[in-house]
């Protein structure tokens, strides 16, 4: 059973990311992290420190709608759970019904093309203009894919050629799966990952400060 009564609201979704990506940061490194504040362009800055962080998803596109569907069904009865069992089924995932009610995920393969690409995306952006103009630019990423060591190292290799080109780049990329966040620092050329043993927490800790606008 849900703490919640209801589905987090559609309009606070970015928000939300937004602040989990403040509190995992600020609980990695509160020395580097401490002062960020939720902002624009990019979303969350430290002027003090001249940190700026971008967040975003990179989620395929039957994967977000199934996440939109998923935190809704809970509260699903008769006619709208139907619907949304149609919408699972046909993206290959379904409820199973016993002792707790398991949601069986589409299959596909893990790779990090769609965080390259939203990578890609906002180094466009990031030079084009618009941001605030800070000195140490950093990209928050939200997935779902889970890597082993050799995909971290291709995927730092592919990060550092792809923004070769740009005058402004990402100096660190962080892409955050369910229990683990990824690290590539893309000054010292090197990648990691730290396992997130209070993620659960964090993800409630963003849900309720959202809510009471904190």
């Amino acid at each position: 059973m849900s703490r919640w009564e209801r589905p987090i609201k559609s309009q606070l979704s970015k928000k939300y990311h937004e602040t989990m990506a403040q509190i995992v940061l600020k609980n990695l490194s509160p020395d580097r992290y401490a002062g960020l504040e939720l902002a624009d362009k990019p979303d969350l800055q430290d002027i003090e420190r001249d940190i700026g962080v971008e967040v975003v998803r990179a989620i395929a596109k039957d994967e977000g709608e199934i996440e939109g569907w998923l935190g809704k069904y809970p509260f699903f009865k008769g006619k709208e759970k139907e619907i949304a069992d149609k919408i699972f089924s046909r993206y290959g995932g379904k409820f199973l019904d016993g002792e707790y009610r398991i949601f069986c995920w589409p299959v596909r393969a893990d790779n990090f093309d769609l965080v390259l690409s939203v990578l890609g995306e906002k180094l466009k952006k990031l030079n084009e203009g618009g941001y605030v103009e800070i000195k140490h630019n950093e990209l928050f990423v939200d997935s779902s894919i889970l890597a082993d060591r050799n995909m971290l190292v291709e995927a730092l290799q592919t990060m550092l050629d792809r923004q070769a080109g740009f005058d402004i780049k990402f100096e660190r990329v962080f892409v955050c799966v369910p229990s683990w966040l990824y690290i590539f620092d893309l000054i010292d050329g090197c990648a990691s990952g730290v396992k997130l043993h209070n993620q659960s927490e964090w993800l409630a800790e963003a849900r309720n400060r959202v809510e009471s606008n904190v």
